[in-house]
């Protein structure tokens, strides 16, 4: 249990450093969308040679294929009710819930791959992203909403 707090920890570091950078300094969008597509790419391929592998030894085919599936639906219901609820006036609520849905799967996948004695690929995957996503989330918030609220969010 302490190497996962003690990894949990080591990914989330970059969440606060990209929120500060981003409050701190102009992030510009072509270096942001670079370093996304790394970031997005680093992930796809941990998904890919950790987590499915893993459940396709353990799992049907079937089963591996709906949980993809109902993960990507998931994700695309909740984009919609909150582009519905709040339309393109409030960028901040809809990042925070993108980073939740985002978050909270991808720490219980981390959670269950690090008790596995493995998920070093997932960690860096997640540590890469993670920055990124809260250097361009906290970007857009802050079009909103002041420097203190966006850090105290990320």
């Amino acid at each position: 249990m302490g190497e996962a707090f003690v990894v949990g920890l080591i990914v989330a570091v970059p969440l606060v450093a990209g929120a500060v950078l981003a409050t701190v300094g102009t992030v510009r969008r072509g270096l942001l969308a670079t370093v996304l597509a790394f970031a997005s790419g680093a992930m796809m391929a941990a998904v890919a040679l950790e987590l499915v592998a893993e459940a396709d030894r353990t799992a049907s085919i079937g089963v591996v294929a709906a949980a993809l599936l109902g993960g990507a639906l998931t994700y695309l219901v909740v984009d919609a009710a909150v582009e519905y609820r709040f339309a393109s006036t409030a960028v901040g609520p809809a990042l925070f819930i993108g980073v939740l849905l985002d978050g909270i799967p991808e720490n219980v996948a981390l959670g269950g791959s690090l008790s596995e004695q493995g998920g070093l690929a997932l960690a860096a995957a997640i540590f890469v992203g993670n920055f990124p996503e809260a250097l361009g989330g906290a970007a857009e918030m802050l079009r909103e909403m002041s420097r203190r609220a966006v850090l105290a969010i990320w």
